[in-house]
């Protein structure tokens, strides 16, 4: 499978659809030199960076496994959406 930022993005919108929900931004790159693509979530100022490794995305597109990924993502929407800081617009 050819892997693009967009492919991923829909996937990961997908897994977590609180994202545009909440009107989280949601930027990907692919990083040469770490063989991963690079996911950016940023709301109000609150930004978090994180990757998947171009191994882990294909199987992740392919409905094997996207536990780190979804984990990651979900503590971002938790903690800034529906916990302490709850900075996300419901």
């Amino acid at each position: 499978m050819n892997i693009t930022a967009a492919i991923l993005a829909d996937k990961i919108r997908e897994i977590h659809p609180a994202l545009d929900r909440h009107g989280i931004s949601l930027r990907i790159a692919f990083d040469d030199g770490k063989d991963a693509w690079i996911v950016h979530l940023r709301k109000d100022g609150n930004e978090l960076w994180t990757h998947i490794n171009a191994v882990d995305a294909a199987k992740c597109l392919d409905g094997i496994e996207c536990v780190h990924l979804g984990v990651q993502i979900g503590q971002f929407v938790n903690y800034y959406c529906d916990g302490p800081v709850a900075a996300c617009a419901a």
